[in-house]
């Protein structure tokens, strides 16, 4: 469980497989130029000392995959919003595309700032957002879209280059958003979360949890080789289904309780006296 006051933690005999898994499903779906980037990441960083999974994944992709001028800009006393605005205008005096990486609600409390202070940037071709968690807050909810149309508008990153990842504290595997890579190579942008080859998704009816057919809404059961030290078969209660060569998340089924790393980053904002 991923909330504020009780970190997620991992249940792995060790990182090895976890982190192999990571390197090669974010490389394919958030950067498959195979190139390194300026990653920014609105998380706190591996040094905090109340990181959790989430801060982990993004300190391993900053490690392996992004530039060394990559950083965090989360501490405790909530986002380092003047380093991340001068950054942001290095990025842009640069031209050079740059990686932005956090939740969505950290997004949202960067974004709805930026609105009142009147700043606006101008991102080099080929940046690109991956955000995470849902769009529902303990302040507010947006849609995909209304966010979407922000981050256009506040930073100049268009939807086909966004990609969401969705995860578990449970799971050693992500699954990430299709839009960009069919972005890059020209393809019609349809947005669906990819099953890499070592996991399945299985969409499962909510009372009889029998597998129902293709296209028709469920609960999402995913299957994971990753998890070596716990279960293999996760069963949730978030709302899905299958599409193309992968599967839609719809959200939480009615009933359940709201989790997930956006709500933690949105409550320890909150905490810092973010707006």
């Amino acid at each position: 469980e991923t909330t504020a006051s009780k970190p997620s933690v991992h249940h792995l005999p060790t990182l090895m497989l976890y982190e192999a898994s990571l390197r090669t499903n974010f490389a394919a779906h958030v950067i498959p130029e195979g190139i390194r980037m300026d990653m920014l990441i609105l998380a706190p960083s591996a040094k905090d000392p109340s990181k959790s999974s989430l801060t982990h994944m993004l300190e391993a992709v900053r490690r392996d995959l992004g530039s060394q001028e990559s950083d965090f800009y989360v501490d405790e006393g909530g986002i380092q919003f003047d380093r991340l605005v001068q950054d942001l205008k290095r990025a842009e005096k640069r031209a050079s595309p740059i990686c932005l990486l956090g939740t969505a609600f950290a997004f949202v409390h960067v974004l709805d700032r930026c609105q009142r202070e009147g700043l606006r940037f101008s991102l080099a071709p080929g940046s690109r957002i991956m955000d995470t968690g849902g769009y529902k807050g303990k302040s507010r909810e947006l849609s995909r879209e209304d966010l979407h149309a922000l981050y256009e508008a506040t930073l100049g990153v268009h939807s086909g280059h966004v990609v969401n990842e969705y995860g578990m504290t449970e799971m050693g595997t992500q699954f990430y958003d299709s839009v960009l890579r069919q972005t890059i190579r020209g393809a019609v942008q349809l947005r669906y979360k990819i099953t890499p080859p070592w996991a399945r998704t299985v969409v499962v009816d909510p009372e009889t949890l029998e597998p129902l057919p293709k296209g028709q809404i469920g609960l999402l059961r995913h299957y994971d080789l990753t998890n070596r030290g716990s279960a293999m078969a996760i069963q949730t209660d978030d709302l899905g289904y299958h599409i193309e060569e992968g599967f839609e998340i719809l959200g939480r089924a009615d009933g359940a309780e709201a989790r997930g790393c956006s709500i933690a980053i949105d409550e320890l904002l909150n905490q810092a006296g973010e707006d």
